[in-house]
């Protein structure tokens, strides 16, 4: 099979998907739809950054845990955190997270603090972002300035103009 092929396969079964998640009862469309041979973590990927809505990425998730021959990798994780943390559902993102650290998917790095720091940022957790930063700044010496970026940031959009300065004065520091 070429490339132009495989791609044009791959982009049908996205929009099957897309369309499945769509309907009205998806998850019983669904299970026929990801039997195909051509299911593989590229397809998932786009499948859920396509999903009309968190709840439909969800059920897409679930349904995929019925497809034998599919296995996540760090990318379909990584975008399924995406929607949980823009979603605010932040209990299923926690739960993700340690699932993911606790090696329950093969062949998957643990998540960073960069990117739990990140996705609870997108989730507007400032105790959860606050907690993962301190968790960091005990474990290594010196986090990275992006943190330190989000930390402000949400201490200045939630209003805590105070807080947010005094930790840019420790980045300075």
């Amino acid at each position: 099979m070429d490339k132009v092929s495989l791609y044009l396969q791959r982009a049908r079964l996205i929009d099957s998907i897309r369309l499945s998640l769509r309907s009205s009862s998806p998850e019983s469309s669904l299970v026929s739809i990801l039997h195909s041979p051509a299911l593989d973590s590229f397809v998932v990927n786009n499948a859920l950054r396509s999903a009309p809505s968190p709840e439909s990425a969800l059920s897409l998730v679930e349904v995929l845990k019925t497809v034998s021959n599919f296995s996540h990798n760090q990318q379909t994780l990584h975008t399924l955190a995406k929607i949980l943390a823009k979603s605010g559902q932040t209990g299923k993102l926690r739960t993700l997270i340690n699932a993911i650290n606790a090696g329950k998917f093969t062949n998957v790095a643990r998540v960073s603090f960069m990117d739990r720091m990140r996705w609870f940022a997108l989730a507007g957790d400032l105790d959860e972002v606050a907690s993962v930063w301190d968790e960091w700044r005990t474990s290594q010496k010196r986090p990275c300035s992006e943190s330190y970026n989000i930390v402000m940031g949400l201490f200045a959009k939630n209003g805590s103009d105070t807080e947010a300065v005094t930790v840019f004065r420790r980045m300075i520091d």
